[in-house]
């Protein structure tokens, strides 16, 4: 279950990141704003991953939440 829940996440960084790599290929020197450029891109799929993980856990357990109204 772990490594289901690890491969979704690394999808969901990698989907989220692809659109910046042509970007940040383009014009490549090692100053700090493409280092801070690179870092906020990789930053920000840390809410989609989280996001992700979590509508999992709700998907997986969707049978104890209906079994309620029983």
């Amino acid at each position: 279950m772990i490594s289901v829940k690890f491969a979704l996440i690394l999808f969901m960084m990698m989907f989220m990141f692809v659109p910046f790599i042509p970007f940040l290929m383009h014009k490549w020197s090692l100053n700090r704003n493409n280092v801070i450029f690179a870092l906020l891109a990789i930053l920000m799929t840390i809410p989609f991953s989280i996001i992700a993980t979590y509508s999992y856990e709700r998907i997986n357990n969707e049978d104890m939440y209906d079994s309620k109204d029983d």
